[in-house]
């Protein structure tokens, strides 16, 4: 029997996130525009860490910091150990990456142009990036943002670590399959395996959809 709960939990988590990390992609490609190699090789640094950088370890340092005995979370007077805010944060930090890559794989030399041709005509920064830059980068985002829910449903190292897989609190998809192994009860886990499968497919055609048409 498939556990509800937490698909649930899994797909708030991750409608939780998809606001974040749209604002993330437009602070990055805003960032990516015109920017210097010093600028752009921070953030290649930013937007490769987390890939880099283990999950596990990723999650200490987010107890470390935030938890309530961390050195954030005393300053700040919060704990979001074992809360679904934790979780959000988590899911935002292992999406992060592919999103933010994509945009800045899309902020290449014909876009400088088109960027460089709407000053000539006296538009500003902040209307170039949204009359331009955004349209243009549309389905950089579109492709970000899937890749970036599959990654979101499939974390584990960082959940486990700050939001301690509580059944009934903080057990998401992935956690739930680590559970349903351990209980021995194969079934859930391959239900559960099948559905990442199923949408990790789907996300891999959509993006090679997008990657057609705009060949085409």
């Amino acid at each position: 029997m498939i556990s509800m709960f937490s698909l649930m939990l899994s797909l708030k988590i991750l409608l939780s996130a998809v606001p974040l990390l749209l604002l993330s992609a437009f602070l990055v490609s805003y960032a990516a525009v015109g920017a210097g190699r010093t600028v752009r090789v921070m953030l290649d640094f930013f937007t490769n860490m987390p890939l880099i950088f283990p999950p596990m370890a990723t999650g200490f340092l987010m107890v470390h910091f935030l938890g309530g005995e961390g050195a954030v979370g005393r300053m700040f007077k919060f704990d979001l150990m074992f809360t679904r805010t934790g979780l959000v944060i988590a899911a935002f930090i292992a999406g992060f990456p592919f999103i933010a890559q994509c945009m800045v794989n899309g902020v290449d030399a014909g876009l400088y142009r088109l960027c460089e041709a709407s000053y000539s005509l006296g538009k500003g920064k902040t209307v170039t990036f949204f009359r331009v830059v955004i349209p243009s980068l549309k389905r950089n985002i579109i492709s970000g943002m899937l890749l970036a829910s599959a990654r979101i449903l499939g974390e584990v190292g960082m959940s486990l670590m700050i939001g301690g897989n509580i059944s009934g609190k903080t057990n998401t998809v992935s956690l739930e399959i680590y559970n349903a192994v351990l209980d021995g009860n194969n079934q859930q886990a391959f239900a559960f395996s099948l559905m990442l499968f199923i949408f990790s497919g789907s996300v891999f055609i959509c993006i090679k959809m997008l990657n057609y048409s705009e060949s085409g």
